[in-house]
């Protein structure tokens, strides 16, 4: 009986290490995938010829994109950590449409873009990790930071204050683990200049990504 005790004591003070260990780890991640922009909304003072009596409006239409980026994160408690992450985005734009009166009057209207909208975002997130499903660890998150725009030499673009939502889902490998996630990434658009005229892109979009975290 006493050797028996000695051997559930000994099993606790290791199960209690473990959970501490686990409560205060680390973890760095990688990750990857397709971006799409949602958000393409177009706003200029500059003004169409003939277009004073309409009710015009006009978007950017992009094709997919790409996101890639890294986090580092620390976990509060075993089901709570906090995240610093970098991510880059960049979507080729493929030109501009017009909406009249509502109506979007089609490819005719486009102007054709060659170029890209490539940002960089600083975020700070908190992520809660649910119940354990068998083998999957759930996940959903949120966060704030900072989008910097990287703009051609001659566009005077300010970065601003953006925010995300995320929820994933990831698959233990020994200490380390690997993920799908999606995330809305959303701003109040970028304010541009070019001399007189004057531009707001919309910005905001979804990220579909895999990742792979290195716990230590």
């Amino acid at each position: 009986m006493r050797n028996i005790s000695s051997v559930l004591l000994a099993a606790s003070i290791t199960l209690t290490g473990t959970a501490t260990a686990q409560e205060t780890s680390s973890y760095a991640q990688i990750h990857g995938g397709l971006f799409v922009v949602t958000d393409d909304a177009l706003d200029t003072n500059a003004v169409l010829p003939g277009s004073e009596n309409y009710d015009v409006a006009a978007y950017i239409d992009y094709e997919p994109g790409i996101a890639i980026g890294a986090l580092y994160g620390h976990r509060l408690s075993a089901r709570f950590a906090l995240e610093a992450e970098v991510t880059y985005r960049t979507t080729k734009a493929n030109g501009v449409g017009l909406i009249f009166d509502g109506e979007d009057i089609g490819e005719s209207s486009k102007i054709d873009l060659d170029g890209s909208l490539d940002t960089f975002a600083f975020m700070a997130n908190g992520v809660y990790t649910l119940p354990i499903l068998g083998r999957f660890e759930p996940f959903v998150g949120g966060g704030v930071g900072y989008i910097m725009p990287d703009t051609a030499d001659d566009v005077d673009a300010d970065g601003l204050i953006g925010y995300q939502a995320k929820v994933g889902v990831a698959v233990p490998i020994g200490s380390n683990s690997f993920g799908i996630e999606a995330a809305y990434l959303g701003t109040g658009g970028f304010d541009e200049s070019d001399g007189d005229t004057e531009v707001t892109v919309g910005y905001g979009g979804v990220s579909v990504l895999a990742a792979y975290r290195f716990g230590f």
